[in-house]
């Protein structure tokens, strides 16, 4: 009977998951508080299986794909010295339109037609 509980929790709970209308963390504990609830496994036995190798393992990937994250972020925010950017003007030779003589046509650089 306790198998047949804990796949109803289970399946619950991964399906709960699996809509992604909840936080994955929060569904996570409550099927796990709904196994000690339901007796399927007491209180002891649950904090015995915790494996903190696992835990650290996942805290340590966890920052560091934070650190890799911000550092990816700061890098491409950076300008590049000396390579221009999509925001500046390309050079005109041509007249600007202050200058007499000036023509009302933008300027194209060669290649963008």
């Amino acid at each position: 009977m306790d198998l047949l509980i804990a796949g109803v929790v289970f399946l619950v709970t991964y399906g709960l998951i699996a809509t992604d209308r909840f936080d994955k963390t929060v569904l996570a504990l409550l099927g796990g508080v709904a196994m000690i609830v339901l007796r399927v496994i007491d209180q002891e036995t649950a904090f015995h299986a915790i494996d903190f190798n696992v835990i650290f393992l996942l805290a340590g990937m966890m920052i560091l794909a934070a650190i890799l994250l911000t550092a990816t972020i700061s890098a491409c925010t950076q300008p590049v010295p000396g390579g221009g950017g999509e925001s500046e003007a390309p050079p005109s030779s041509a007249p600007s339109a202050e200058q007499p003589g000036a023509s009302a046509t933008p300027y194209t650089a060669p290649g963008d037609y």
